[in-house]
């Protein structure tokens, strides 16, 4: 899948990545990765929720979190992440460890990669 831009930021002292992508019918699907600490145990949703206009789903792997969220209709959201997910665990491996390497950045940092 195309990707549309993607950013690095730290939220709450804990790095972050938000990933955007672009879905066949031209909405955006995105991805923000953190480390679940950042969420002080929070009650995380199980499954796919409509919040709003938004759908969205959450995805825990070791401490890492996935939150995905699309404004695409729900059965095509399914769709699309059906056949990512394969690739989702490889991603949310990269970036814990990145998460391990990372240099010191302040709060105020904010990089960004467009494409």
């Amino acid at each position: 899948m195309e990707t549309a831009g993607c950013r690095a930021f730290v939220w709450k002292d804990y790095p972050a990545s938000l990933t955007c992508f672009l879905l066949p019918d031209g909405q955006f699907l995105h991805l923000v990765v953190i480390n679940k600490a950042a969420l002080y145990n929070a009650n995380i949703p199980a499954g796919m929720k409509a919040m709003g206009d938004w759908h969205v789903m959450f995805q825990q792997k070791s401490d890492m979190l996935l939150m995905w969220a699309s404004r695409a209709p729900m059965d095509q959201l399914k769709q699309v992440l059906v056949a990512m997910m394969g690739r989702v665990h490889r991603l949310a491996d990269v970036q814990k460890e990145l998460n391990q390497h990372a240099l010191p950045v302040s709060s105020e940092s904010v990089y960004s990669i467009e494409q």
